[in-house]
């Protein structure tokens, strides 16, 4: 069973405070920190734009990305199945040849 660990974020400045899994703890504020990275490219290019709307812009990236990624993979899958049927269709007609 896994030991939780409580650590400390700061998203867009607000301080947050999470209980995770010790093994997610590297991946949890590399989340944080890219989330932080994302909004600050935002504010560059949207210097009048609010916090939440800074939040929703890198949102709704990190989602597109995340779509993007399951497509290709998706994709992945269906190549590989189709090349198992193929390599399945080649060895019964040598068989049956």
């Amino acid at each position: 069973m896994s030991e939780n660990l409580n650590i400390h974020l700061s998203i867009l400045g607000k301080e947050l405070s999470l209980s995770i899994p010790r093994e997610e703890e590297e991946k949890i504020r590399e989340a944080g920190s890219r989330i932080n990275e994302m909004v600050a490219k935002f504010r560059q290019k949207y210097v009048s734009a609010d916090a939440q709307s800074l939040l929703t812009m890198a949102i709704l990236q990190f989602a597109r990305k995340l779509i993007d990624a399951e497509q290709n993979l998706q994709s992945d899958t269906i190549g590989d199945e189709l090349e198992r049927v193929c390599e399945e269709i080649d060895d019964f007609i040598k068989i049956n040849q």
